[in-house]
């Protein structure tokens, strides 16, 4: 009976680990994905700023560069790829 039940044992524990890895891979996917979108986001108003300054649209007078930096993240995907990456840093 022992040498029966091992085998199957053996495959729903494989199966187990399997589906986990399926759903960290999902996990990293997605926070990758926020990450990426922030990052555009990102390029894409400093782009828009070099577009404007290049153009002139600016007056030498006016200075609409911040000197505070920009606020993080609100999105938890973010938050929580860059708690692990603080801990795998760690």
């Amino acid at each position: 009976m022992k040498q029966r039940l091992l085998p199957t044992v053996g495959i729903l524990l494989g199966t187990a680990a399997i589906g986990a890895a399926q759903n960290d891979a999902a996990d990293l996917r997605k926070d990758l994905d926020a990450l990426r979108s922030d990052y555009e986001q990102r390029i894409n108003r400093l782009e828009q700023r070099i577009r404007e300054l290049e153009s002139g649209s600016e007056t030498e007078g006016r200075r609409s560069v911040s000197t505070k930096p920009a606020p993080p993240a609100q999105d938890p995907a973010i938050a929580a790829a860059r708690e692990r990456e603080a801990g795998a840093l760690a």
